[in-house]
């Protein structure tokens, strides 16, 4: 037998409320008006009044599939998890989950922008805790302008222009690289929007 923390508890009579949390062995002993008794018996009682705890992960951008990365713990004294549900608290589309009753799911949207994606974790006792994370879904591409053409005999620098529309999931990374030409060229910060730029061969 399992209690859980939704207020007194009785079990075969024997009122457990003011027991602390733990396995219990309760003895009924049955004794009539003259006397007699009965043999003992015994109930075993896990008490649990402790919510799980539960971790959905951090908040993330996407523009496929999200996979969760989830920790979940009973505290003792542990009843058990009875189970998990993810569900979307708001979004500006729908959250499709592979596995919604499970630890982990892969999950997508229908439509860009910001969700909130909750995990709501039950024990066998009834205990419930929620976690929630962030997701950006966004599938719109940054746009980028390199900078007008040049015609220099010296090392110059070059700026370029970016900018994510909405719903922004911010730049991750900004890569100068040479496309063609008879040298090599050289850039002084290729992972900066704004770079100089030199080259060793007309």
């Amino acid at each position: 037998t399992t209690v859980d923390n939704s207020g007194a508890f009785s079990v075969n009579g024997i009122d457990v409320t003011s027991l602390g949390d733990g396995t219990l062995t309760l003895s009924v002993t049955l004794t009539d008006a003259a006397g007699n008794t009965s043999s003992a018996s015994t109930t075993t009682v896990t008490k649990d009044t402790v919510n799980p705890s539960v971790n959905a992960g951090v908040d993330v951008s996407k523009r496929s599939t999200h996979t969760t990365s989830t920790t979940v713990s009973d505290a003792a004294p542990s009843s058990g998890i009875a189970s998990y549900l993810w569900t979307m608290t708001s979004g500006p589309g729908t959250i499709s989950f592979v596995t919604p009753n499970a630890v982990n799911t892969d999950l997508s949207a229908d439509t860009d922008g910001t969700y909130v994606i909750r995990l709501t974790v039950t024990d066998i006792a009834g205990n419930s805790s929620f976690d929630e994370f962030s997701l950006v879904w966004d599938t719109v591409v940054p746009t980028v302008s390199a900078g007008s053409d040049i015609t220099t005999n010296n090392p110059f620098i070059q700026v370029g222009t970016v900018n994510d529309p909405t719903p922004s999931s911010g730049i991750a990374s900004i890569v100068w690289s040479q496309v063609s030409g008879p040298g090599t060229i050289t850039f002084g910060t290729p992972n900066s929007v704004t770079t100089t730029v030199s080259a060793n061969t007309d």
